[in-house]
């Protein structure tokens, strides 16, 4: 892991600065924390993310993407009781009550999904963040496992005309949610860099295309 967390003591102390600078209402997303990675073994829960706050709705995405931890105020914003049935291929984790414990395993998850998009120059901020954590611990190529959104790929193709993009990203689209139109606009990206700062393997018969 790049990030400074250790515990779930870490995670909250950042969440809670996050919180510090974020209206009253206004959504707290998290993501990329590892419950094998920290010292106690285990996914937040509501009862830990609501010590951060009560009045923004907190969400964070485990590392795998499977696996979302979200606070009473995000649960209550999407419906989740303890009379909610699990949703198909949905698993709310309840406590021995049968109280929601705020850990829902899903790839989609209902939560997740009133998450805010960030807009263009949020997501290129991010972008721009993100690749600062990585050069700073040397790493020079990251990839992206999961891109079930056509949208990134004009907003691959800015961050690369802004130079936001410092390091190699190796993008996986997903097949079943990115159409063949879509996927064969990829190459559109290039248009963007200089002779140098793009490349793909027209022989490869992989799904993968590599920026650098």
């Amino acid at each position: 892991p790049l990030g400074p967390v250790e515990s779930i003591e870490d995670l909250l102390r950042l969440l809670g600065e996050r919180a510090g600078r974020t209206p009253e209402g206004g959504w707290i997303f998290g993501w990329g924390y590892d419950d094998t990675m920290i010292k106690e073994m285990r996914h937040p829960t509501r009862a830990d993310l609501d010590t951060v706050s009560t009045k923004h709705p907190i969400v964070i995405q485990h590392i795998s993407g499977w696996v979302t931890a979200a606070n009473s105020a995000a649960l209550r914003l999407a419906g989740i009781t303890r009379d909610t049935p699990d949703p198909e291929n949905v698993v709310i984790r309840r406590s021995a009550s049968g109280e929601p414990s705020g850990v829902i395993e899903a790839s989609h998850c209902p939560v997740l999904a009133l998450v805010p998009q960030l807009d263009q120059d949020q997501f290129l901020d991010t972008l721009s963040a993100g690749s600062d954590m990585y050069l700073a611990k040397g790493c020079t190529t990251a990839q992206e496992g999961w891109v079930a959104d056509p949208n990134w790929f004009p907003l691959m193709g800015e961050a690369l005309k802004r130079r936001t993009l410092k390091l190699r990203l190796v993008l996986y689209p997903l097949g079943q949610d990115i159409s063949l139109e879509d996927y064969n606009e990829m190459r559109c990206i290039e248009e963007y860099g200089d002779d140098n700062s793009d490349y793909y393997d027209e022989d490869d018969d992989s799904d993968d295309r590599y920026y650098d």
